[in-house]
């Protein structure tokens, strides 16, 4: 009983990861929730696309050689956060959609 609860504790969902992930990628998790989000990351491919995509943009932003406006980074990130919470429209799992490429 003790080893299921610690497995239940130690394990994140789509959810759970897709709820941290931004933060994830901006380093802004403990330790602990690193790993965790690293291995279900491992082990589920429309959640790692997820990464991917979240990844590419972050870097198509710092990219820019001008500001970007704050508020368009609070709409996208809202935007985001939207779609793991499944107010965003169809694209509330990341299962539903193929990873991209």
């Amino acid at each position: 009983m003790m080893f299921r609860n610690w497995l239940q504790r130690d394990t994140m969902s789509c959810s759970d990861v897709l709820a941290v992930l931004q933060a994830y990628i901006d380093g802004e998790v403990t330790t602990s929730q690193a790993r965790r989000v690293v291995r279900h990351l491992g082990a589920c491919i429309p959640c790692e696309g997820q990464r991917k995509l979240y990844a590419r943009i972050k870097q198509g932003v710092r990219r820019r050689p001008e500001a970007v406006d704050p508020d368009i980074l609070a709409a996208l990130r809202n935007y985001g956060q939207s779609l793991t919470s499944g107010t965003g429209g169809s694209a509330a799992s990341p299962h539903d959609q193929p990873p991209p490429e």
